[in-house]
C-alpha cells in the first residue's frame, strides 16, 4: 500500500450489503445539500425522503411491503437535480445512478432475467467508469462471478422471455 505502486482494491456491484452502506444517507445528504438540490427544501426531505433512500440497505432480499416506486422517483428527482452542477462521470453521479439500478432491480424482482440484466448493466457500467474516469492510466485485474464476467449467460430461460445479458457481454 505504502509502495509507488500500490494495489488498489475497489468494486464495481451495485449491491448496497455490508460496511459500504452505513454511511450513504448521510454522505448524500450532504451532497445534496452543498448543491442546495430543490428537493432538499421539500416539506418532507428529512423525515421521508432521506429515510426511504437509506432504506434500500435494508432491503436486499426483501421485496414485501416496499416503496420502491416512491424511491424511484425521488431518486430520478436527485438525479436530475444533481446532473445541473456534476459531470455524467462524477462519483457522486455514479452513485446516484447505482441507487436507481438497485431499485429498479427490487421493483423487478419477480421478474429474474429483467433484474439480473439491470444489475449486471449497472456493473458494466460502473467497472467502466472505473477504467476511464476513476483509474484510467493504472492496470485492472477484474474478478468476478462467473455468471457476470462471462461473455453469454448459460442459464435457461423460458422461450418469448427476456434474454439475459452479462457484465462481460456488455464488456
Amino acid at each position: 500500500y505504502k509502495t509507488k505502486n500500490p494495489l488498489r482494491i475497489t468494486g464495481f456491484d451495485n449491491q448496497m450489503v455490508g460496511w459500504s452502506s452505513g454511511k450513504l444517507s448521510f454522505y448524500l445528504d450532504s451532497v445534496f445539500r452543498k448543491y442546495d438540490l430543490p428537493i432538499t427544501h421539500h416539506h418532507n426531505y428529512s423525515t421521508e425522503i432521506v429515510p426511504l433512500i437509506d432504506s434500500l440497505k435494508n432491503n436486499y432480499g426483501k421485496y414485501q411491503d416496499n416503496n420502491e416506486d416512491l424511491i424511484l422517483k425521488y431518486l430520478d428527482t436527485c438525479y436530475n437535480q444533481l446532473s445541473k452542477f456534476l459531470p455524467q462521470n462524477s462519483f457522486e453521479i455514479m452513485l446516484v445512478k447505482n441507487l436507481i439500478a438497485e431499485c429498479k432491480e427490487f421493483i423487478n424482482h419477480t421478474n429474474i432475467p429483467e433484474a439480473y440484466n439491470i444489475r449486471d448493466r449497472q456493473m458494466f457500467e460502473n467497472l467502466n467508469w472505473i477504467i476511464k474516469s476513476k483509474y484510467p492510466k493504472d492496470k485492472i485485474i477484474v474478478w468476478s462471478a462467473s455468471q457476470h464476467i462471462a461473455k453469454a449467460s448459460r442459464q435457461k430461460i423460458p422461450k418469448n422471455s427476456i434474454s439475459m445479458k452479462s457484465m462481460g457481454n456488455y464488456l
